[in-house]
């Protein structure tokens, strides 16, 4: 999905000025007539968040993007329970690392000369967090910019609290409150023999 709208428009509505702002952005992004309906989605999609955000950021909308990675392996293995065929979850992560990889590239790195591509993106350098004084780096505990942040799932699980922490300050969150247990759902996935 290029972008999805607020959720009052997916809902039934009653209200008659979500019922035109709901139509008006569902014209004005895909040509759609909505006539008082509410925007139905597919049952599973993937998200082009640099699209999504765009678009937002066009209307006056403020918003974060936090980007969860996890252990290809892993993530393969757990998507079998919504999809068995191998061939589709493989297509599904290809285009899944790719809209990733758009958003850091359109947010997050700000050198068009070192953007990332699926081949580059287990390569980064400290080189391409420049901040605005291209003299200076800008070097934070996660990956971030322009309201996107990339996290991993695995480094929440091996840190725990300490990596919170880390997403706080990316997030600019001012905070002392943490979760009691992060629990490892990887753990299943291991012991059945799949991952690293």
């Amino acid at each position: 999905m290029d972008v999805v709208l607020p959720q009052q428009c997916a809902r039934e509505q009653e209200d008659p000025v979500e019922i035109r702002e709901c139509g008006e952005m569902a014209k004005d992004l895909w040509g759609v007539e909505l006539d008082g309906k509410r925007v139905e989605y597919p049952t599973r999609y993937q998200l082009d968040i640099a699209s999504n955000k765009r678009w937002y950021d066009a209307q006056g909308v403020r918003q974060t993007f936090v980007i969860v990675v996890r252990d290809d392996g892993i993530s393969f293995e757990a998507r079998r329970d919504h999809c068995d065929n191998a061939t589709l979850r493989e297509w599904e992560e290809r285009v899944g690392t790719e809209l990733i990889v758009d958003a850091i590239n359109a947010f997050v790195l700000k050198d068009d000369d070192e953007k990332a591509t699926r081949k580059t993106l287990k390569h980064w350098v400290a080189s391409q967090y420049q901040g605005t004084d291209t003299k200076t780096r800008m070097l934070t505990a996660l990956p971030s910019g322009e309201g996107v942040v990339v996290v991993s799932y695995e480094s929440l699980v091996k840190l725990g609290n300490t990596y919170v922490k880390m997403m706080y300050e990316a997030l600019g969150i001012e905070s002392d409150v943490y979760p009691p247990d992060i629990r490892d759902s990887n753990e299943k996935y291991l012991r059945s023999g799949v991952g690293p």
